[in-house]
């Protein structure tokens, strides 16, 4: 009696599995046929087995090379979430501040402050007591300016002047800014400058500011005061333009309300006559060309946005004398979601301005942080920094003895 309920349990059991793989296969079947993707429909036709086959292996081709491009698809948003896309959107030029000119003269000092030909001719000769000391300071002050070849070999020549008179040959900042500006071969006040048309004093609308190229003249930069931190013990120069109406991040403020009167300045129109324009004069007699190259006499110009500080020594185009030279600026703007602050730096690949910190500047952007890597290193590897190089208490100028050094540091 239990083995005939058995058997009957057994056969009802296997009836439901026939028919639910009866079911399943005529499912399986109209899906295949009513499908819109092509090649399934093959696979449950009547058709020769070579043909079947041909069509597995299409289908089996088409999900691998799928599944595949979604992996890929799948890695890029895990390693590289944002995507950088350029959009062909133009904007007004007013929405954008002006850039600034930093201007910086390749006669660095005035014949009556130095004669620098004069005492190279000297050293070479040996005649190195026909001048005062004061003056073969300056010259070696010059060095960091100058060829190289000019001031090689005469770390003995100072050392012998500075033992006779019994001086020491420590430099530090105020040396440098005292030196530039006291001996400028060029003076605002003898220059002319225009914006937007308009005659302005030079003195009023550029300031000087101390540069990898000496002394130069900006026009539209925040006050080194505002880019600096307050740990930066450099001494500057007098207190120029404090007012911050644009930030690179953010953009103009909304609540302006004189728009002409902004800083950094911007200009409404387009055009030469809409821009800036300066011109600088330079005596016959300051022109040095035992200095530098024959080809760099005149001008060098850099343009840089108003919040970042200039290295005309790597980035700048050169005016010659007499000459008159128009640049035109070709803005492009890059605009950030906001939804990209919510990633990790590490993901997004960049650090916005007020994540990350700097020691020696309020702000963080790419060029502050090489500026400051490139002032720890050079610290590191010659106890001193440079002249232009911001720095703290604990750091020194680099004096006369370890000037080559510097040169060591920037060739690594």
């Amino acid at each position: 009696m239990n083995n005939s309920k058995t058997e009957e349990t057994y056969t009802g059991n296997s009836r439901q599995n026939r028919n639910f793989i009866t079911s399943l296969r005529q499912y399986g079947t109209e899906f295949c046929e009513s499908i819109s993707i092509q090649g399934l429909a093959y696979l449950v036709k009547n058709i020769s087995l070579l043909e079947r086959l041909w069509w597995i292996l299409v289908f089996t081709a088409g999900v691998s090379g799928s599944c595949f491009m979604v992996s890929r698809l799948l890695d890029k948003w895990i390693t590289t979430p944002i995507l950088v896309s350029l959009a062909t959107q133009e904007s007004k030029i007013s929405d954008i501040p002006f850039p600034a000119v930093t201007i910086c003269p390749e006669s660095k000092i005035s014949l009556e402050c130095l004669n620098y030909t004069k005492i190279l001719r000297e050293r070479k000769k040996g005649d190195i007591f026909d001048s005062e000391l004061e003056e073969n300071l300056y010259f070696d002050l010059m060095s960091a300016f100058c060829k190289e070849e000019n001031h090689n070999g005469t770390d003995s020549i100072i050392q012998n002047l500075l033992q006779v008179s019994g001086e020491t040959d420590e430099i530090s900042i105020k040396d440098y800014s005292h030196f530039l500006s006291t001996c400028s071969a060029v003076s605002l006040d003898h220059a002319l400058c225009k914006w937007m048309g308009k005659e302005m004093n030079c003195t009023d609308v550029m300031s000087p500011v101390i540069t990898d190229e000496g002394l130069c003249y900006t026009f539209n930069m925040y006050d080194v005061r505002d880019i600096y931190s307050d740990l930066n013990t450099m001494d500057y120069f007098d207190e120029g333009n404090r007012i911050r109406d644009w930030d690179p991040e953010e953009g103009f403020h909304e609540t302006i309300l004189d728009l002409e009167n902004t800083y950094p300045r911007r200009a409404f129109k387009s055009g030469v006559n809409n821009g800036f324009t300066a011109i600088f004069m330079t005596k016959k007699k300051d022109l040095n060309y035992a200095c530098q190259d024959l080809a760099l006499q005149g001008l060098r110009v850099s343009l840089h946005p108003p919040t970042r500080l200039p290295r005309p020594a790597q980035v700048f185009f050169s005016v010659g004398l007499d000459r008159l030279t128009i640049a035109g600026v070709i803005p492009s703007m890059s605009f950030t979601a906001k939804v990209v602050e919510a990633y990790e730096p590490h993901k997004r690949g960049c650090y916005f301005g007020r994540e990350r910190k700097l020691k020696f500047f309020k702000y963080y952007s790419q060029s502050n942080c090489n500026l400051e890597c490139w002032t720890n290193y050079t610290q590191s590897h010659c106890g001193c920094v440079n002249f232009y190089m911001p720095r703290d208490e604990e750091m020194e100028i680099c004096n006369l003895k370890r000037r080559f050094c510097l040169k060591e540091a920037r060739s690594e």
